[in-house]
């Protein structure tokens, strides 16, 4: 039998986590490139190795370069909200949280601005 409610929350997660790696590199965009937070370093990482491993896709919001990095990160922010659900792996689902949480609004100063 399918699990509804559990569909229901991995769905939400996932709806949120998506939001929030969008959310974090409009907010680089928004500050000119100056500061990044290492979730959206790590976005636009991700972003480079799908543009290389598509052959050089578009630089637009739909190409597959663009969609994949941040279904990825959110994949792993459902993982750790279903890690945190679970009684017996709730501990390191909450010290995954907190570190993404900390990636999520720590900002570092964007190295390739000056390049």
């Amino acid at each position: 039998m399918i699990d509804r409610q559990g569909w229901r929350q991995g769905s939400i997660a996932f709806f949120l986590s998506f939001l929030v790696g969008w959310l974090s590199l409009e907010a680089v965009l928004r500050t000119s490139g100056r500061y990044v937070s290492v979730l959206s370093w790590n976005l636009f990482g991700l972003e480079e190795v799908c543009r290389h491993w598509f052959g050089g896709a578009s630089r637009t919001a739909i190409s597959p370069a663009a969609i994949l990095p941040v279904i990825l990160s959110s994949g792993v922010f459902t993982l750790d909200v279903l890690l945190i659900r679970s009684a017996r792996w709730r501990a390191l689902g909450i010290i995954i949280g907190v570190l993404l949480v900390l990636a999520t609004v720590a900002w570092i100063p964007n190295p390739w601005e000056n390049m």
